[in-house]
């Protein structure tokens, strides 16, 4: 496959337009991470997309281990892409697509964010914020629906609509 990439700069707004033919029919972009040989993947509702300097290739369950088409967000650390989807949370570590079992409960629970803090890593879904490694899992119960989360001096925060907190 080649890959296209056609630059736009708009006068009225200043953004600069990427355009891909491999994400044509690709749905919405949820998330883009590059990983460490500056290769851009990008999560959609219907596949993880790779481009490559020289390639680029859409994984979707058809062609690979991953356990759902809808990739909700990525993370790239230690030349390990983590990709969270529909189902679960898998991993690339760049020979093959794994599935990371966490807990029965998050197989079916939409994966909205992840970050890794003090050797753990931490999973958001709906209503639940999963710590740990391992065989060594914490769920935490949230009475609200998480919207958003991220990192700071080893803390994670996250945002409901009640407001803004800190997970210690």
């Amino acid at each position: 496959l080649s890959v296209c990439i056609y630059l736009q700069l708009s006068a009225q707004n200043g953004f600069i337009t990427l355009e891909y033919d491999i994400l044509d029919g690709m749905g919405q972009i949820n998330d883009f991470v590059y990983d460490h040989n500056n290769d851009l993947w990008v999560a959609t509702s219907n596949g993880l997309v790779f481009i490559g300097a020289q390639e680029s290739t859409t994984y979707t369950t058809a062609n690979s281990n991953l356990t759902a088409n809808e990739i909700t967000n990525l993370w790239f650390q230690d030349k390990v892409l983590y990709i969270g989807t529909i189902s679960g949370l898998n991993y690339y570590d760049y020979n093959l697509f794994h599935i990371l079992r966490v807990n029965t409960t998050i197989e079916t629970n939409s994966i909205k964010g992840f970050r890794f803090i003090r050797g753990e890593i931490y999973i958001i879904t709906k209503n639940k914020i999963l710590h740990g490694f391992g065989d060594d899992w914490t769920i935490v119960n949230s009475q609200e629906t998480i919207l958003c989360m991220e990192s700071y001096k080893s803390s994670l925060f996250f945002g409901t609509i009640s407001g803004l907190y800190r997970l210690n």
